[in-house]
């Protein structure tokens, strides 16, 4: 009975020292699955930065290769819709030779196209329009918005004498 008492107590003491030990190795399973997952987030992380970055680089990359490459002109006042569409085509004319230029010039210098275009003089349909620049907004689709504007003759009045000076 002894034996029979002994092997009981052995097969018990195993069992649960079996069990505290799968306890034990189960914890720090878990805990090294933490850490995995841990790890997996931080690579996930990092790969997510890793794309920020390198769109970033060919954005910038982009920057500096900024060129002018189209050109929209927008006339906002014109005597009649024929005028408008000749004042476009004459400005996009005038302005054709900008095409293909760095925008880091035409950014530095914002007034080059007002300097280039304000008070120029189009003979369009037996009339005079004086251009006026109201805006540009630059990039890589530079739009230019204009005002063409009959000019105005000055009324002399010739029933009155000229004015003499002492």
């Amino acid at each position: 009975m002894k034996n029979r008492q002994f092997f009981a107590t052995l097969a018990v003491g195993t069992l649960f020292g079996a069990a505290a030990l799968l306890a034990m190795r189960g914890h720090d399973l878990d805990l090294l699955y933490l850490k995995y997952l841990q790890c997996r987030e931080t690579a996930q992380q990092l790969l997510e930065d890793k794309q920020k970055l390198e769109d970033e680089l060919s954005h910038a990359q982009k920057y500096k290769d900024r060129r002018l490459r189209k050109l929209n002109i927008v006339v906002e006042q014109a005597p009649d819709e024929f005028a408008k569409v000749a004042v476009q085509r004459e400005v996009k004319r005038q302005l054709n030779t900008m095409l293909d230029k760095e925008l880091s010039l035409l950014e530095n210098d914002p007034n080059l196209f007002k300097s280039l275009l304000e008070g120029r003089s189009l003979e369009i349909g037996g009339q005079t329009l004086h251009l006026q620049i109201t805006s540009v907004i630059i990039g890589e689709t530079t739009t230019v918005y204009v005002n063409a504007l009959k000019e105005q003759k000055t009324i002399k009045h010739e029933s009155e004498p000229p004015t003499v000076l002492p």
